[in-house]
């Protein structure tokens, strides 16, 4: 909420600046064309160069103003390069007043700074972590130079001085080899500067998004252009001191340096507009939105209003304490590269949209959005709870299924190590016993085999039925060639995939098949044995199985089966169909 008050305050402040720099470039103008032979520099060299001086002064003034009330651009960084780029002019102008031209002498060094404050802050216009300090760095580097270069710069002791020669009103005492020593070392750290912020700008629009480096480039390459071309021109002046604006490398890089600061100011105004016209868009999202919008198509609006088609929307569930996206699945922490704005209400989060850094990163955005968008939000919001406790639901199912199939293999494997084996051992003791009893002991001793034979037969038919063996080792096909070669009525199998595929689909493919025939047989009759024709076929993201011929019945568990998986079973008085989802790719599979 402060920063929504001082949003008032901001835009007066942007005005009030705009007009004092506006009045500094009316004031150039004037200089430039009343006293122009009195003013020794390389904005006076060629029209061309005056052309480009000015104009390039007059786009920096102009992004200000455009971006009043918005939070693109630093402005004091704007400013201040307006006057460091027009300062020459005011120290070359020999019939000016010394205030003026000693005071433009102090605003010189400042140009490499700014354009590294401008390309780190931007589009933003806010600096933070390490660009703090190391623009902080840079602007006391060149107050330090500035002042102790005033203090001791004698004009007439200078054998290089081409546009002042003069003039300095804050000389204390002339120490030429001290002044000279600063210009060196201001020099090389222009230089130095100069190719760190072109390396920082090549850093930023390596590691930025789609969406981010195409707000970034329009304003990054102009200042690294601009901050090269300045260590260009300080390279110039330690091979030359003798600085002269008719030689071609000197003008070249004056013309090249005014050529990107009006890319910059271009840049910078395009942001700024671009910015004006996402609040527009966010302001009429509610109209373009209507009353019920279909799902989805509050996170397409607000792509498409911010210019990220990357957004992406997540909803806070309290109860369960995660995010979840609007069709109610849980929601990684956003990527590097990426952002997230919290929307609030009542002070309670309601969600997050996480997007690109680019996108208003220090824009009101909660606030637009959630003025413009609350009844969406609400009602999607609703919507991504419903779709998430559904998603519980499910994996609750398919938590259950999974776990009953565990007991079933592991009550089956109890049954065959356990019981199974105590019963062969009963069978071949009893069969060492038959062998050396006598007639009437061997008579019981055989009825107690035939028992035994019983019970381990039943014993194998119960624990195939608990978990057949064979589809765990062997897969779909072999347990299925099994069920079909036990099987009680005709049983026509065809189309039956060869590859493995995930435990819970093969173990539901299975009991379908396993159902249908349990049911034909239920049904049979020494008239109408009956006939099933079974088919398996993998489409594209499930497989289906056919079931000709089982008679019409209610098939629950084998349903329950199939839903938990999300798939459907259909049944009519002749056909018995199921359709069964493969997991996709990134999904969780089950063990076997």
């Amino acid at each position: 909420m402060a920063d929504t008050r001082t949003r008032p305050d901001r835009q007066w402040y942007r005005l009030a600046a705009g007009g004092i720099a506006t009045g500094y470039l009316l004031a150039t103008v004037l200089v430039i064309v009343e006293d122009r032979p009195a003013v020794v520099g390389y904005a006076t060299a060629t029209a061309t160069a005056a052309v480009v001086a000015l104009t390039a002064a007059a786009g920096l003034v102009a992004a200000v103003m455009l971006g009043a009330g918005q939070p693109t651009g630093p402005v004091g960084a704007l400013l201040l390069l307006v006057c460091a780029w027009l300062a020459p002019i005011w120290v070359g102008w020999s019939g000016g007043p010394p205030p003026a031209r000693s005071a433009s002498m102090l605003a010189l060094p400042f140009l490499v700074p700014c354009l590294l404050h401008v390309a780190l802050a931007a589009p933003a216009g806010r600096l933070t972590g390490r660009a703090r300090l190391l623009v902080g760095a840079g602007y006391v580097a060149a107050a330090a130079a500035s002042a102790v270069r005033a203090a001791s710069y004698d004009p007439f002791q200078d054998p290089h001085c081409w546009n002042n020669c003069t003039v300095n009103l804050f000389l204390v005492r002339a120490e030429p080899a001290a002044a000279r020593a600063v210009d060196v070392l201001w020099l090389v750290a222009s230089i130095g500067l100069g190719l760190l912020a072109a390396a920082l700008v090549v850093a930023r629009l390596a590691r930025a998004t789609r969406a981010g480096r195409r707000t970034y480039a329009i304003v990054l390459v102009p200042a690294a252009v601009a901050a090269l071309t300045e260590a260009a021109y300080a390279v110039l002046l330690l091979h030359d001191p003798a600085e002269d604006p008719a030689r071609p490398w000197f003008a070249a890089a004056y013309l090249v340096r005014g050529t990107a600061l009006i890319l910059l100011a271009a840049g910078v105004a395009a942001v700024a507009v671009l910015g004006r016209r996402r609040r527009a868009a966010l302001s009429r999202l509610a109209q373009d939105l209507g009353v019920a919008p279909a799902p989805g198509a509050l996170r397409a609006a607000l792509a498409r209003s911010l210019g990220d088609p990357d957004l992406n929307l997540a909803y806070w569930l309290s109860a369960s304490g995660r995010f979840v996206d609007p069709d109610g699945r849980t929601v990684d922490p956003p990527s590097p590269g990426h952002a997230t704005t919290e929307i609030r209400r009542a002070g309670d989060l309601i969600a997050v949209l996480r997007h690109d850094r680019a996108v208003d990163p220090a824009a009101h955005l909660s606030e637009l959005v959630g003025s413009a968008a609350r009844l969406a939000i609400d009602n999607e919001r609703l919507r991504a709870a419903l779709l998430a406790q559904v998603d519980e639901l499910s994996s609750s199912r398919r938590r259950l299924v999974a776990a009953a199939d565990a007991a079933r293999r592991g009550l089956e494997r109890d049954l065959h190590d356990g019981a199974q084996q105590h019963l062969l051992a009963v069978v071949y003791e009893l069969r060492l016993a038959r062998q050396s009893a006598g007639d009437d002991l061997a008579a019981a001793l055989d009825g107690a085999l035939e028992t035994a034979g019983t019970a381990l037969r039943e014993l194998r038919d119960l624990a195939h039925g608990i978990f057949p063996a064979v589809l765990e080792e062997g897969g779909l096909e072999p347990a299925l060639w099994t069920l079909v070669d036990q099987a009680a009525v005709p049983v026509e199998l065809s189309e039956v995939p060869a590859e493995r595929l995930p435990a819970p689909v093969e173990r539901a493919a299975y009991l379908v098949v396993a159902g249908a025939v349990d049911a034909a047989a239920a049904a049979s009759g020494p008239s109408d044995p009956g006939r099933l024709d079974v088919r398996l076929q993998i489409r594209a993201d499930r497989l289906d199985v056919d079931v000709a011929g089982p008679p019409a019945g209610a098939y629950l568990h084998v349903a329950d089966r199939v839903g938990a998986l999300g798939g459907r079973l259909t049944s009519t008085p002749d056909r018995l169909h199921a359709e069964i989802p493969l997991p996709r790719d990134g999904d969780p599979t089950p063990p076997r």
